[in-house]
């Protein structure tokens, strides 16, 4: 049985979208769009996002990794991304995952790798929306925000959500940063600096929620309530931890 689960495909060339239709056809809901410009409008025309997009990185004259090098586009995508491309560069790699991809494809691979990565992908995303405990938090994975309580939600990057969704499963115990690199870059070397930065950031986020990122001594993360910590003083502590 087909699943519900829908991928959107930007990919323009006719033998590699025969194989996507190939191999993901018959399990999932298919969208292709042979251009930046089709795949824009939609995004702004269409109210549903996604759960999956695989994106060339070249398309003709234009280039997936130029557009979600602007974090606006990424926040507009609001869904996890895979990136297919013929090149084999390692720094085109680390500046994709750098980016937000949750996988990179070399072109050819097999159809048994691609099913792997989609499925991998689809099973770990956090479901569509979850509450824990008393926490009162909500993940909406398809818009990519989390809210708690009647709080406005904050919106996030795919890696930032990911990385939110491994601490909040962890229920306040300490996640590893080793743990964290693997589960969130699958594997990949990434910079050391690069998990800083999306903790950094994502401090920042979640501090309007009155949710903290607390490290744990000598190599790991917490996620904890802070309902009594006023937010402008939990944004001091982020910008003097924000080092670690």
């Amino acid at each position: 049985m087909k699943s519900e689960r829908t991928i959107w495909i930007l990919e323009d060339e006719t033998g590699a979208r025969f194989v996507f239709e190939e191999v993901l056809g018959l399990r999932y809901q298919l969208q292709f769009f042979s251009s930046l410009r089709g795949f824009l409008q939609a995004l702004n025309e269409q109210e549903l996002r996604p759960d999956l997009v695989i994106a060339d990185l070249r398309l003709a004259e234009e280039n997936f990794l130029d557009f979600i090098s602007e974090e606006k586009n990424v926040s507009l995508i609001r869904a996890p991304f895979i990136i297919v491309s013929s090149v084999d560069d390692l720094d085109i790699l680390r500046a994709c995952f750098e980016d937000g991809a949750l996988d990179y494809l070399t072109k050819p691979f097999t159809k048994n790798e691609l099913v792997v990565k989609v499925e991998r992908i689809l099973k770990v995303r956090p479901p569509h929306t979850s509450q824990g405990s008393d926490w009162g938090v909500i993940l909406d994975a398809s818009k990519l925000t989390v809210k708690r309580d009647n709080s406005v939600s904050v919106q996030l990057t795919a890696k930032e959500l990911r990385i939110f969704s491994l601490l909040h499963s962890a229920r306040g115990e300490s996640v590893s940063r080793k743990q964290l690199l693997s589960e969130v870059w699958s594997g990949v070397t990434v910079t050391a600096k690069t998990l800083d930065v999306h903790l950094f950031h994502l401090r920042k986020k979640l501090a309007k929620l009155d949710i903290e990122i607390r490290f744990v001594a000598p190599d790991g993360y917490a996620l904890l309530t802070a309902p009594k910590t006023p937010p402008e003083q939990v944004l001091a502590t982020v910008e003097e931890d924000g080092s670690r």
